[in-house]
């Protein structure tokens, strides 16, 4: 029995050294945003920062749109099949297998270019939606 004391002291110090999933999420977002935004992600679509937010559990993606990609009254028209495209994205994707299986949601804000701060896209797609 004696024996046995120091591996259960060494499991339980293991195990409180270990972060909460909801802070590796935000630690995971900031490393992505410091190591590769700003960055193109597509043509006239510029992809600036990720966060995960603990309160709602969400996971944010914030975009800046450029040139013709920039009007709100576009994008109105285009919101369903962007949507589904985001949808069928997730729904694919391996890498996000961990925010799936965790029923995080996902904030896609595309912020407008010529206004700067403006909001002209919001899309949230939540665990009902991918699963």
């Amino acid at each position: 029995m004696r024996n046995i004391l120091p591996v259960i002291a060494v499991v339980l110090l293991l195990g409180a050294c270990q972060e909460s999933l909801d802070k590796r999420y935000a630690r995971e977002a900031k490393d992505y945003t410091s190591k590769y935004c700003p960055a193109p992600v597509a043509e006239n679509t510029i992809m600036d920062s990720m966060t995960f937010n603990a309160a709602d559990r969400s996971v944010n993606y914030y975009f800046t749109l450029q040139n013709k990609l920039d009007d709100a009254v576009l994008l109105d028209t285009m919101k369903t099949a962007i949507e589904d495209d985001m949808l069928a994205s997730i729904k694919s994707s391996t890498n996000l297998k961990q925010y799936k299986d965790a029923g995080l949601t996902f904030n896609y804000i595309y912020r407008s270019e010529k206004t700067p701060g403006k909001t002209i896209l919001e899309l949230k797609i939540t665990e009902k939606d991918y699963k």
